[in-house]
């Protein structure tokens, strides 16, 4: 039971996701508080309040799940989503945000989907002498001396169903039909029952 004997805790968040709305950030705000509720009142009783940690993370699509065909959200959309919540939470005593940067979501998102050509970039940022996001911020804007390459085409790129990616030749014995039919679900609001590994043949990996 939440709050019993429990002193601090940590929630780990999303945020930036695929068609996400005031509403699903106002949502963590209000678990949040809640928790934090619950945990203040067992708390007093103790005599021992803790803190609630929210843990906030920019989406970023990997490969070989349901939204690998889904953006990243621009740098400047999850910096939004990041101080709404922040301002939310900053109102709520022993309340802390965590939030990773928009910028590191940007170079995971791009290490993830990027093709052999991103080695390229990856070489440069491993040698430069001005930090890593100005040299992608010079790539980006076509500005960069040994590099001249369309970053934002693997970062902020919505594929097709039929689209070829770099890591299509992994075989992880998903099929992605199921993938894509577990991405149409989610955009949807559909959850997806738990499968019975025994019986179960949908995603191909059983």
């Amino acid at each position: 039971m939440v709050g019993d004997g429990v002193d601090s805790l940590k929630l780990y968040f999303m945020c930036a996701l695929p068609t996400e709305t005031e509403a699903d950030l106002d949502g963590i705000c209000d678990l949040a508080a809640k928790i934090r509720d619950r945990m203040m009142s067992h708390g007093r009783k103790r005599g021992r309040v803790g803190r609630i940690t929210v843990s906030l993370n920019p989406f970023v699509p990997k490969p070989w799940t349901p939204f690998q065909w889904d953006p990243m959200a621009p740098v400047a959309v999850a910096q939004s989503s990041i101080a709404y919540i922040r301002r939310k939470t900053g109102r709520m005593a022993n309340v802390d945000l965590d939030a990773d940067s928009p910028r590191e979501a940007y170079l995971q998102t791009l290490l993830s989907r990027g093709d052999r050509r991103v080695a390229a970039v990856i070489e440069v940022l491993a040698r430069s002498g001005k930090g890593w996001w100005q040299e992608l911020s010079d790539i980006r804007r076509g500005n960069h001396a040994q590099v001249q390459l369309d970053i934002d085409s693997f970062v902020h790129r919505e594929y097709e169903e039929k689209s070829l990616f770099p890591w299509d030749f992994v075989d992880h014995h998903i099929d992605r039909s199921y993938l894509w039919l577990e991405r149409r679900r989610a955009h949807a609001e559909r959850e997806t029952e738990p499968c019975d590994v025994a019986t179960c043949r949908t995603c191909g990996a059983c």
